[in-house]
């Protein structure tokens, strides 16, 4: 059947065509995009630490002690990050560690401590918990 002159329109295999395409695409890009969000939802634990060991550092200028005057705690109170719970653990006056533990159902695994990064008062960067499994990389690890 011809059309009559001047419409203008898709044919139907042309349609499947782009439909197809459109899959296509998705189907390659949606796994890339889940790992970049979970990379930036980790660098927001990594980050995190970061930052709090700069006012650690800071206080410790301040007080030349990373505890309370009662050894019974870090000098900074710990906080958390969107995704992220962040704790402080001073072993002596001149030692410390900071911990990065995941939340549960915050996109990071269903259980909370599926991801745990820890830093030290000598820079030493650790990942003791990646994807619910203990490893011990001796760096923070992403995808």
């Amino acid at each position: 059947m011809k059309s009559p002159p001047g419409s203008r329109g898709f044919t139907l295999l042309e349609m499947a065509i782009v439909v197809m395409i459109a899959a296509l695409i998705l189907v390659i890009a949606l796994p890339s995009y889940q790992d970049f969000i979970i990379r930036t939802k980790l660098r927001s634990g990594t980050d995190g630490l970061s930052a709090f060991r700069g006012l650690l550092e800071q206080s410790y200028q301040d007080n030349r002690s990373y505890r309370t005057d009662d050894d019974s705690a870090c000098l900074i109170a710990t906080s958390t990050t969107e995704h992220f719970d962040l704790s402080c653990a001073a072993s002596s006056d001149t030692d410390y560690v900071l911990s990065a533990t995941s939340q549960a159902n915050e996109g990071l695994g269903s259980a909370d401590g599926d991801y745990v990064f820890t830093i030290d008062q000598d820079g030493s960067q650790v990942t003791t918990q990646f994807e619910g499994a203990s490893v011990s990389y001796t760096y923070w690890h992403f995808k």
